[in-house]
């Protein structure tokens, strides 16, 4: 069986209202905005802080609040689309930020809402199997860094943050069982198209789709 243990966060500093957002879209209501996306305030990760940054300052402050040392942990999961390098794996660099053992696992994967549910499977798998006893499940994102300044409507919705999460042979809640599943057909829907090897170079490309809202190879696009 596995449990989680221990559950904390970090958020950056900086936090924008809907009322500072909207003095940039004067256009919009503060009440439209509340009732459509339910947010109120984002936080925004400061231009030098990384997902990275803010996944390490999460784990410090659970290892803190539960009284954890991190020589326990022996395997490390860092869910993140916002990585510090294409490589190495950024969960690999957080192994050494945080002074746990060589020995421990680590590995990055790429989700994005469904990113914690996925984690906890993997992370109960692992326990299952044998191969840990304390996984470190961390996600982090700096997803305002990927927005251009006119998306009104992403900006509204998209704030910067990182959770950390522990999963032991023991904790105050037992993790159950999980239904898992994937439609990739809708990836034009969610999707960065510039920097990867798909399209490695920005292209400057822009255009306006069905709803009139602006398509940019180079910043994320949400329908």
């Amino acid at each position: 069986m596995a449990f989680i243990k221990g559950i904390s966060y970090y958020l950056p500093e900086r936090v924008v209202s809907n009322e500072e957002l909207l003095k940039e879209f004067p256009e919009w209501s503060v009440d439209k905005v509340a009732a459509k996306v339910g947010v109120n305030s984002r936080h925004l990760a400061a231009a030098d802080e990384t997902a990275g940054d803010m996944a390490v300052k999460a784990a410090r402050k659970l290892f803190a609040e539960y009284n954890v040392d991190s020589k326990s942990i022996d395997f490390v999961m860092l869910c993140t689309q916002s990585p510090d390098y294409m490589l190495p794996s950024t969960a690999c660099i957080l192994q050494n930020r945080l002074g746990i053992p060589t020995s421990a696992g680590a590995f990055d994967y790429n989700l994005g809402c469904s990113g914690c549910v996925y984690g906890l499977a993997i992370a109960k798998g692992l326990i299952s199997a044998g191969i840990a006893k304390n996984v470190l499940l961390l996600t982090a994102e700096t997803y305002q860094k990927y927005l251009h300044p006119l998306d009104k409507s992403n900006r509204s919705i998209f704030g910067d943050g990182a959770a950390a999460c522990l999963i032991s042979t023991e904790g105050f809640a037992e993790i159950g069982e999980f239904s898992l599943g994937t439609d990739g057909s809708g990836a034009e829907n969610l999707i960065l198209k510039s920097g990867a090897a798909r399209q490695p170079q920005k292209t400057g490309v822009e255009a306006t789709d069905d709803d009139g809202h602006i398509r940019r190879d180079d910043y994320l696009y949400m329908d």
